[in-house]
């Protein structure tokens, strides 16, 4: 564990007013609090399928930290990929086949690595 953050009411959080990251949404701004320490160290993070917000994945990118996440498509997350479009790719293909799905977004180019569901 890196870091740690106490959730407080929200009543705290205006008082506190903007961070810096907030541009990213209130989960993709807390990704990159909690991830500051490793700024610039070439690690990599295993996060949970609901910190897989990708502007701010691509933010953490530039900053020198790479990250990897297990995720399913659901109706809202995460926002940008096309899931309906990955399922349907996948339908005849053989369990376990394995696939990188490359994007761009703001002129940032990312890569899925895809895999069929078990």
């Amino acid at each position: 564990m890196i870091g740690i953050e106490i959730v407080e009411g929200e009543d705290k959080t205006k008082e506190r007013g903007k961070d810096k990251y907030h541009e990213y949404g209130k989960t993709g701004s807390l990704l990159l609090r909690l991830c500051t320490p490793l700024f610039m160290t070439g690690k990599v993070v295993i996060l949970d399928s609901s910190f897989c917000v990708l502007l701010a994945v691509i933010a953490l990118k530039k900053m020198g930290v790479f990250s990897s996440a297990l995720i399913k498509k659901r109706k809202y997350l995460p926002r940008y990929v096309k899931g309906e479009e990955i399922k349907s790719h996948f339908e005849d293909a053989p369990v376990g086949d394995t696939q990188r799905l490359p994007g761009e977004i703001y002129w940032v180019k990312f890569d899925f690595k895809s895999r069929t569901i078990l």
